[in-house]
């Protein structure tokens, strides 16, 4: 939501004729494009090492978990039906997990299909069920 607030000011600074305000707005945009990863739109190994450096210098770790996974026999849909297919299940993927995550947890994708979860602790369980779920929908 803060970055498409950014480029709704890059909007009306446009119309303004500020384009001094306009590269200070659109610098905010570059530093999302450094943390978001470019094919799911979630997080990457960048902007998960900020949220996790945030929530440790606040001492918040405590309260959350930490889940590494990646999904199994990816590389076939891959093979199988082409990359961008890949590409666009991956995103379907961390999308549907970010939406469920809401403002308690992230999800970020560090590289192939191997992603990481960081959630409260009273998410947890509820979480579990989910990924297992999601699962059955993938094999069958």
């Amino acid at each position: 939501m803060f970055y498409n607030l950014n480029w709704l000011l890059i909007r009306c600074i446009l119309l303004k004729n500020y384009p001094i305000i306009l590269i200070v707005v659109y610098h905010k945009s570059l530093k999302k494009a450094k943390d978001i990863d470019s094919i799911t739109g979630v997080l990457n190994i960048t902007g998960f090492k900020s949220i996790g450096k945030m929530i440790t210098d606040r001492h918040l770790m405590p309260k959350f978990a930490v889940i590494f996974m990646n999904i199994i026999n990816f590389s076939e849909i891959n093979k199988k039906y082409s990359h961008d297919t890949g590409d666009l299940f991956l995103r379907e993927y961390a999308q549907k997990i970010s939406s469920f995550l809401g403002k308690d947890g992230s999800i970020a994708r560090l590289g192939g299909d191997n992603f990481s979860i960081l959630v409260k602790k009273s998410l947890l369980a509820k979480l579990l069920k989910f990924l297992q779920e999601i699962k059955m929908l993938i094999y069958y």
